[in-house]
Formats: C-alpha cells, sequence, structure tokens
C-alpha cells in the first residue's frame, strides 16, 4: 500500500494522466480534421490532374495543335493493319525458312 500511495500522491503521475486523457481525447478529432483536410487535398489535385489530362488527352486537340488535317479512326483501320503483319510475317518466314514459301 505504500508505493500505490506514494504513486497516487506523485504529481508526475497526474500529469501523466492527464497527458494520456488529453491525447484519447484530442486523438479522434484530430484525426478526423487531418484526414479531412488531406482528403480536400487530395480531391482537389484529382480534379487538377484529370482537367490537364482531358485538356491534352483528346486526339481532336493533339492533331489541331499539331495541324493535322485528318485523324484516323482504328476501328476502321485495325483490320487493315492485321492483314497487313499477317502478310509481312508470312514474307518474313518465307526469307528464313524457305520450304514455308507458297
Amino acid at each position: 500500500m505504500a508505493e500505490s500511495e506514494g504513486l497516487l500522491a506523485s504529481g508526475e503521475f497526474w500529469v501523466a494522466v492527464a497527458f494520456l486523457l488529453f491525447v484519447l481525447g484530442a486523438y479522434r478529432p484530430l484525426r478526423r480534421a487531418i484526414t479531412g483536410a488531406l482528403d480536400e487535398r487530395s480531391a482537389r489535385i484529382r480534379a487538377e490532374l484529370e482537367e490537364h489530362y482531358n485538356r491534352i488527352g483528346s486526339p481532336f486537340r493533339t492533331a489541331e495543335h499539331f495541324a493535322i488535317l485528318d485523324i484516323i479512326d482504328p476501328r476502321e483501320t485495325r483490320g487493315i493493319l492485321c492483314d497487313w503483319i499477317e502478310d509481312a510475317y508470312e514474307v518474313l518466314m518465307a526469307d528464313r525458312h524457305p520450304s514455308r514459301r507458297k
């Protein structure tokens, strides 16, 4: 009992208890305030980046910037390119392996 009475009577003990209660009481509101500020900042940065990439990501604006008059639609040319690649592959394989010539 003498030790606990000495501990409870100690000013350092009560300072430590008060500090612990302050930290526990202030932790949640401070955490909410900090994460809220960070969330607002990240939302602002995300919006700025999206605006920037939307501005430079448009193929029409890029073509206009470089004075390109026509933009090729991949849906129209993909099949042609695939056929060309198959033909080029066959030519290369025929040059490397004469037994594959038609």
